[in-house]
């Protein structure tokens, strides 16, 4: 959080009289540690006696006056090797209340900040600092409309730091992060109902791209998001979701023809120069060839198994009647044919056969945790009349229509593959 004056008061007020009476931050850590302390002091006076003694004897406070921000960020850095590094994002934070102070607008930038702050608090978290993420995003957003290309990206801290921080010194640098975390915050939430007015198709689409091993879909979406955001919302939201769906058939394809973040990482960067530009992703990837994907789609699970899991949700939202799958159903891969497989209940097959075909694509679908446990390893009939049609997603179902017998063989698995890869290509076609 940002300080205030008013916080900074209440902090000089603890400091000089040992009181805290307001609800800022300052204060309610006081009065927190004065309760530890008093409730200590009831339970063991005496070793409490010992601590303030030997407080006073051997510790010293050394204070430290700096010629500026950037000697006083770099000294705490040091002095903190030890404790919690500080994010790219608290840097950032300093240079830019530096700025705004330096127009007199500090409060407008502390009322920012907290903005930020609390919009962030309600995405998911990555592996990132949400804030550094954001920070990530708009800065390939600021590449790609100076039309850098170079696929070499430097690092965020280093990105902002060049020329003293000139990028952030802006007051558009605020507005910008607060309405693509807002962008994000929808786009996470994943509610139709939303005020960019995106559509559910879009947010489909979306919770697939979620499930990709790397970040650079993400890119796409925000310089996009950048390039079109004073259209209207009906506008905005026809024209994000061919930008999306487009996005997804790049990502999947790339991925599963060469599983590597520099092959997608090559392509994309250059790309979004044009999509900052003409709000269009053309890419320029040779390799994105149909009978490159036809070949390595058969090979999935063993050089791209990262997304099977993508390429299963994309089918199960492939049926117009299937809801946004929500934050309270947890779905999990259900192999047709079981991993426990019993010679018993599947007559047609050996123990070469079922190693062969037990982990391809066309053996899974995408099922709810709770049926998938209790469909188990049981027989295919019995798995189709009594579990499939109790879960909420309705490619289960669909696969107990399309396979109506009684036995699951490999002739059906190889016909769902190739039924998945031909509408898999029939959507990127469109």
């Amino acid at each position: 959080k940002v300080a205030t004056d008013n916080d900074r008061d209440s902090f000089v007020k603890i400091l000089k009289i040992g009181e805290a009476n307001g609800k800022d931050i300052y204060s309610k850590n006081f009065q927190l540690f004065q309760k530890w302390i008093d409730e200590y002091v009831k339970v063991y006076p005496i070793p409490f006696y010992s601590f303030c003694v030997r407080l006073l004897h051997n510790c010293i406070l050394l204070p430290i006056e700096c010629e500026s921000q950037e000697v006083a960020l770099r000294i705490f850095t040091t002095l903190n090797d030890r404790g919690m590094p500080l994010a790219d994002s608290d840097i950032f934070k300093a240079q830019l209340y530096k700025y705004f102070n330096s127009e007199g607008k500090q409060d407008d930038f502390i009322k920012q900040w907290q903005e930020l702050s609390e919009i962030c608090d309600d995405i998911p978290k990555s592996k990132l600092n949400q804030i550094d993420e954001i920070f990530t995003q708009y800065m390939y957003w600021l590449r790609a409309k100076n039309e850098i290309k170079d696929t070499t990206v430097p690092g965020l801290r280093k990105y902002f730091e060049h020329s003293k921080y000139e990028k952030l010194k802006n007051a558009q640098v605020m507005r910008d992060v607060i309405a693509l975390s807002n962008f994000w915050k929808v786009l996470s939430e994943k509610e139709f109902d939303n005020q960019m007015g995106i559509s559910k198709e879009a947010l489909k689409y979306i919770h697939c791209l979620e499930y990709m091993p790397n970040a650079f879909w993400k890119y796409n979406l925000t310089v996009y998001f950048f390039a079109h955001k004073n259209e209207t919302n009906t506008m905005f939201s026809t024209e994000f979701e061919n930008f999306v769906k487009k996005t997804l058939a790049f990502c999947f394809v790339s991925f599963v023809i060469r599983p590597t973040v520099s092959d997608i990482k090559n392509a994309s960067i250059p790309a979004l120069v044009e999509v900052a530009k003409k709000g269009e992703f053309i890419h320029t990837n040779d390799r994105l060839t149909k009978e490159a994907f036809t070949q390595q789609f058969h090979n999935i699970s063993s050089q791209s198994k990262t997304m099977i899991r993508p390429i299963l949700l994309w089918e199960a939202y492939q049926i117009p009647e299937q809801e946004i799958i929500g934050k309270n159903v947890r779905v999990e891969i259900e192999h047709i044919l079981p991993k426990n497989w019993k010679s018993g209940s599947y007559k047609d097959w050996n123990k070469t056969d079922a190693e062969e075909y037990l982990e391809k694509i066309g053996n899974k679908i995408l099922l709810d945790k709770k049926t998938n446990i209790q469909a188990g390893d049981g027989f295919f009939k019995k798995k189709k009349d009594d579990y499939y049609a109790k879960s909420p997603l309705k490619a289960i179902e669909k696969l107990a229509n399309d396979f109506p017998h009684d036995d699951w063989i490999k002739l059906d698995i190889e016909n769902r593959e190739n039924n998945l890869l031909n509408s898999f290509i029939s959507f990127c076609d469109t």
